[in-house]
């Protein structure tokens, strides 16, 4: 097992795991981010990294995958936000493209290995939960879960994609695993506001803000009790130092 994960590691191949793992960092860090131009600038940081990586280790397949990311980005970045058909149409023909490149050179660069259709069918994945999110008439919670459900489905493909092949990149796996861990979260969350939504007959601004209250009430109380815990230790640390003055006097 372990000979099947880590032999043959060399030193090239250690520069490519940094690489692929400074890229996902980049790229998971970027959601705690709100500026949109900041987000899709780290992201894109990622995908050139990966690219990079991805080259290193001959998985050329997960190579075109990133260079249509990329692209998309540039897209999102420069195509004024009120033009979103016009976002739309770009972005189809690209990940069009992208798919019939991959396919080519998955044929010809990687001896038409199946684990080279994970990162292709990752992004024919996501594009049509992107598709659908933006231009069926639904509301921002079934917005929302079909953008999550897109995510959670492609980064499955990645994780696989991560350690199937030969020229594995750790980093990959690791980090589309907890995207999908976030993806649980957020449709636990998504399906409490639907809940809500139905038993109160709430708006979804409402039931998302009294989601977000008591998230907020839980890192509260999570906070209050690190208090407690600190100033404990603090009264047990004044104590204890009050004892060793009274012996030393």
């Amino acid at each position: 097992m372990l000979e099947y994960l880590f032999g043959g590691l060399t030193t090239i191949g250690i520069v490519a795991q940094i690489l692929s793992l400074v890229g996902n960092i980049l790229f998971t860090g970027s959601s705690f981010f709100k500026n949109k131009k900041l987000i899709l600038i780290l992201q894109s940081i990622n995908h050139v990294l990966s690219s990079i990586a991805e080259i290193i280790q001959k998985l050329y397949s997960g190579v075109v995958q990133e260079a249509t990311s990329l692209t998309r980005n540039i897209i999102l970045m420069f195509v004024k936000e009120e033009k979103k058909i016009l976002k739309l149409i770009i972005i189809i023909v690209i990940t069009t493209l992208a798919v019939v490149i991959g396919v080519i050179v998955n044929i010809l660069g990687s001896g038409n290995k199946w684990q080279g259709y994970l990162p292709i069918s990752a992004t024919i994945i996501y594009t049509i939960f992107l598709i659908l999110a933006f231009t069926i008439k639904v509301g921002p919670l079934q917005s929302e879960m079909l953008l999550k459900l897109g995510l959670f489905l492609s980064s499955i493909c990645w994780a696989v994609y991560g350690v199937a092949d030969e020229g594995k990149l750790y980093a990959i796996t690791v980090f589309n695993g907890i995207t999908i861990i976030s993806c649980f979260i957020s449709f636990m969350r998504i399906s409490k506001i639907h809940y809500r939504i139905r038993k109160h007959e709430l708006t979804y601004t409402e039931a998302n803000e009294i989601e977000i209250q008591k998230e907020n009430e839980k890192r509260e109380k999570i906070k209050e009790k690190y208090r407690k815990r600190k100033a404990k230790k603090m009264n047990i640390n004044k104590q204890d130092n009050q004892e060793i003055i009274k012996k030393i006097e």
